[in-house]
């Protein structure tokens, strides 16, 4: 077996940040109990893929976080980071569906995730809030969540 056959197929060559906005918003429940515990933060996560051939694909990870900080104002974060792959095949036209397919409903996420996870850390550590470290993702969890949603929208579709 060659070296190059141990390596993924796709490869992430270049990582930026996209996006990024964070507001403080004052809520009637900043004036509540300090007692009563707070939520865990709300996460909403999105990817977005664009193919740019002959050898390269853009994939965009986009999550909205929102939660409580005890004494400080409601953090509401919209953050995108997006990831430049390169295929090690001669084209994309080249590359097996069932490889693309797992790249899109796992790989992705799952290269693109600690670059969101720092970039998270870091600037609510800069900006002086007491917000959880966002956990490590359990992405056959997501990809099973993903396929139930799937499934659901496909029963709610009338057949043409």
């Amino acid at each position: 077996m060659e070296g190059r056959d141990l390596l993924y197929p796709i490869q992430l060559i270049d990582v930026r940040l996209y996006e990024i906005s964070v507001e403080r918003v004052a809520t009637a429940d900043d004036q509540g109990d300090e007692e009563e515990g707070h939520s865990p933060p709300l996460i909403k996560i999105e990817t977005g893929f664009f193919r740019d051939p002959p050898r390269h694909i853009v994939a965009r990870l986009t999550l909205d976080i929102q939660g409580p900080q005890g004494d400080n104002p409601h953090i509401r974060m919209h953050i995108s980071i997006e990831g430049l792959f390169e295929v090690l095949v001669e084209s994309l036209d080249h590359l097996e569906e069932s490889t693309l397919e797992e790249f899109e409903r796992r790989s992705a996420v799952a290269l693109l995730w600690p670059y969101a996870r720092e970039h998270v850390h870091n600037l609510f550590q800069r900006m002086r809030v007491d917000f959880p470290l966002l956990p490590t993702l359990n992405v056959l969890a997501l990809q099973r969540l993903r396929e139930q949603r799937e499934e659901g929208q496909d029963e709610e579709q009338p057949e043409p």
